[in-house]
C-alpha cells in the first residue's frame, strides 16, 4: 500500500526531469531563433552558407517539439504531488 510520502517523492523524481527537459527545450528553440532573426534576409527569407547547415537547422527544427513531452512528466508529477498531500491530510 503506498503512502502519501512515497507519492510525493514519486512527484518531485517525475519533476526533476521534466522540468531538466523542458529548461534544455526552451534554450534549443531560443537558439534556433536567435540564428534565423540573425540570417533573415530583407526579403524574409532564411540563408544558410551550405546544404548541410540548412539541412541540420531544419532536423534541430523538427526535433524541437518532440522533446514536449517533458511538460507532461512534468505535469504527473505536480498531479501525484498533489494527490500525495490530500493523501496525507486526509487519511491521519
Amino acid at each position: 500500500m503506498t503512502t502519501g510520502l512515497e507519492l510525493i517523492l514519486a512527484g518531485v523524481l517525475l519533476m526533476l526531469p521534466g522540468y531538466w527537459s523542458s529548461v534544455k527545450r526552451k534554450k534549443e528553440l531560443r537558439e534556433l531563433r536567435r540564428y534565423e532573426f540573425e540570417h533573415r534576409t530583407d526579403g524574409g527569407v532564411v540563408q544558410f552558407k551550405t546544404f548541410e547547415d540548412s539541412e541540420e537547422h531544419q532536423r534541430r527544427r523538427r526535433r524541437a517539439p518532440m522533446s514536449s513531452g517533458s511538460g507532461c512528466l512534468y505535469g504527473v508529477g505536480v498531479f501525484m504531488i498533489v494527490i500525495g498531500i490530500i493523501w496525507i491530510l486526509f487519511h491521519l
